[in-house]
């Protein structure tokens, strides 16, 4: 099962770089609602470890498709969110200090195999890498421009 990888640097602290991606700090949630709105609904909290339950439909009007997550908080330096009983992908962040700023780094354990999974591995370096790298880097770039 491929292991698909993309990073960037960014200009500000590992700390702020993770508050600002992941909506978590040290002590919980930065803002109760955005957390919710992004990750969808809390079903169990034990300190950093959260069960949530997303609504992952494709459109409004499509019938609910929930997917559970196990999600890991490590402030500031790794979010992990595993799949539960869900053909998913796991996914892991890690910000680590580098050059005055961050290298985050993410991570997608997929789990398609054999075939499959190496046409989804070509399809993400052609093609989808560059796109999610855009819009997943790219608001965080903007929110912490480089100093002049």
């Amino acid at each position: 099962m491929p292991i698909l990888r993309i990073n960037t640097h960014i200009d500000a602290p590992p700390e702020e770089v993770f508050r600002h991606v992941t909506l978590w700090d040290g002590d919980g949630p930065t803002d109760e609602a955005r957390f919710a709105s992004h990750y969808g609904t809390i079903v169990e909290r034990d300190g950093g470890s959260l069960e949530i339950d997303e609504d992952v439909a494709r459109f409004p009007d499509d019938p609910p498709d929930i997917v559970r997550w196990q999600c890991f908080f490590d402030f500031p330096a790794r979010r992990q969110m595993v799949a539960v009983d869900s053909s998913w992908a796991d996914r892991e962040d890690t910000f680590a200090a580098e050059n005055g700023g961050t290298r985050w780094h993410i991570r997608w354990r997929t789990k398609m195999g054999g075939y499959r999974g190496l046409l989804q591995a070509a399809f993400f370096w052609l093609v989808q890498g560059r796109r999610m790298s855009r819009d997943l880097f790219g608001p965080v770039r903007e929110r912490f421009p480089p100093p002049v």
